[in-house]
């Protein structure tokens, strides 16, 4: 699928457009003549005229291009299911990790994923066995980073 380079240039200027709404409501620096509004101010500044660039090629190559072309895969249903299913899994686990907890849920994610992406089953479950136990000690042991425990709350380490 590819879109017309207008199509992000108007979700980069809205975007740039928002950064510099939000970034109005910070607080001034007493005794300074610039805030913390400065620097976000300048970047959305910046991707407001990016913005309004890829809406004017856009525009320019709108004659032999539209909004949106579609690539042949997308009539494949399989390959549809296939691309839906990632995001649908992220939202599984943020909707469910706090209960069940990021071993089990994360291993169980990855074993559909891998079995779904054409592994093996007992390859899919010795794999995403394999990577959820790495990413979870580098997460929890190694940056520190609080991962859910869910039903292994009493087994935490």
């Amino acid at each position: 699928m590819r879109f017309n380079n207008a199509v992000f240039g108007v979700l980069i200027a809205l975007f740039s457009v928002a950064v510099w709404v939000y970034s109005g409501t910070f607080p001034e620096m007493p005794g300074q003549s610039y805030g913390p509004s400065l620097f976000p101010r300048l970047i959305a500044a910046g991707l407001f005229l990016c913005g309004i660039g890829l809406v004017l090629d856009g525009i320019r190559t709108a004659a032999t291009q539209g909004l949106v072309d579609f690539d042949p895969w997308t009539s494949d249903r399989e390959r549809v299911i296939n691309v839906l299913l990632i995001p649908i899994a992220l939202l599984c686990y943020i909707g469910l990790s706090d209960r069940i907890g990021f071993l089990p849920l994360t291993w169980v994610l990855l074993s559909a994923l891998l079995w779904r992406f054409g592994a093996r089953p007992i390859w899919a479950l010795i794999i995403a066995a394999i990577t959820t136990v790495f990413v979870h000690i580098l997460f929890y042991q190694f940056l520190h980073v609080p991962l859910p425990w869910g039903v292994l709350e009493q087994y935490a380490w």
